[in-house]
Formats: C-alpha cells, structure tokens, sequence
C-alpha cells in the first residue's frame, strides 16, 4: 500500500515537472523567438512599402492584419491598387509609418485602424493618434480622397469587452471623418446585421474568410469605388 502510495506521489510531482516545465519552456523560449520572428517579418513588410515605387493615381489599403490580408490584387486586380497593411499595427505605428503612405499622393487612402490599440489604450489616446493620422494626410496630401473603414466587430465570446469598445469607438471616428471631410465606411454595421456573422471569420474568429471579405468587396464596389 505505501509502495503504491510513493509511485502515485511520484508519477503526480513528475506531472507537475512537466507541466510547469513546459510552461517554462513555452514562456520564455517559444513565444519570445516567435514574437522576435513576427516583429522581424513586420519590419520587412515596412521596409518592402518604403522601396516600393511610387506610382500615379495609387489607391492606398492601410491597416493592420485585416488589411494585410486583404488580397488586393485578387479582388480588384489594377495596379495602381496597393496593400500596405500590417499585422498588429496600431494607430501609432500608422503614424510611424505615414510618410510612405502620403508621399505619392495617393488617388485614395482606405483606413482601417484601431482595433489592436484595444484594451491597452483609452478610447482619448486612441481618437487623438486618430485625429493626427487624418491631420498630416489632409496636410500633405490634401487632394487625396481618404475612406475611413469602421472598426470590425469579433465573433469571440471572450472579446465581449473589445466589442463594446468598438460599438463607442466607431461613431467617433465617424465624427472625425466627417470632420475632416472624408467619408465613412460603415463595414460593422453590415457585418453585425448578417444572418450569420460567425460564417464570415476564420477559426480565430477575429480575422475575415473569403466571404467576410467578398462582403466587404462588394460594399466598396457598391459605394466607393463606382467610379474608379
């Protein structure tokens, strides 16, 4: 009995070795080579923009993930039509990088930012980046038509906090589109009025599969784009 006693004890504190362990090895080994890994391929992903040629008439997609995953040439297939979204951006790193974005003096500029600045970040800190985005656009490039894109909601139940966020952010960025004179493109409120919102993500539910973004083409095609 006390044999049988000891392995058990035994066999429970090997476990528990391993679990934390493995904890161990995933907190500080894993996951710091894999940040260091997807903030070099950001880096890049910036410094590919900044080579890239400056070209006439260039519509601009800017953004974080959501916009980096946009497949621009797919959808639309014109050349002047250029992504330069990057994942986990935030409304500061947009400010970081717009000089590249402006120095063309783009035909158009599609906005879409803000959503990775929740919850570390109060919605103040957030609109006044924001303000600053639309006001160095419309002073270096003040011919330039800009939509600013609402942010999009999450299907994840434990984003429930984010998501109301984002229903008191949107109306003020609308407010500041308007008052910059730019137009708003009210993506979340056609994505929360679909029958099934859940078949639009992919299994992270906070980034669009094809059909959230065969959505998103066809309101663009519908309202901005009629013309191009």
């Amino acid at each position: 009995m006390r044999k049988t006693l000891i392995t058990a004890i035994v066999i429970l504190l090997a476990l528990a070795a391993f679990v934390v362990g493995r904890r161990a090895y995933y907190r500080f080994w894993v996951y710091p080579k894999m940040a260091a890994h997807n903030a070099a391929e950001r880096q890049k992903l910036k410094e590919r923009y900044y080579a890239d040629s400056n070209d006439p008439n260039e519509v601009l997609f800017v953004g974080n993930s959501l916009t980096q995953r946009f497949d621009t040439d797919k959808w639309f297939d014109k050349p002047n039509f250029k992504n330069r979204g990057i994942g986990l951006n935030k409304t500061t790193d947009i400010l970081d990088r717009l000089d590249e974005i402006v120095e063309s003096e783009p035909l158009m500029i599609l906005l879409m930012i803000g959503v990775n600045d929740l919850p570390s970040n109060r919605l103040d800190t957030i609109l006044q980046h924001y303000q600053e985005i639309l006001q160095t656009i419309k002073t270096s490039t003040p011919n330039t038509e800009v939509v600013v894109q609402s942010i999009l909601p999450t299907v994840d139940n434990s984003m429930t906090q984010v998501n109301k966020q984002i229903l008191e952010l949107n109306p003020e960025i609308k407010q500041l589109a308007t008052k910059f004179g730019y137009r708003y493109l009210d993506l979340h409120t056609l994505i929360m009025r679909h029958p099934d919102r859940s078949s639009l993500y992919v299994n992270d539910q906070v980034h669009l599969n094809e059909q959230g973004y065969q959505l998103w083409v066809n309101l663009l095609n519908d309202s901005i784009f009629t013309e191009q």
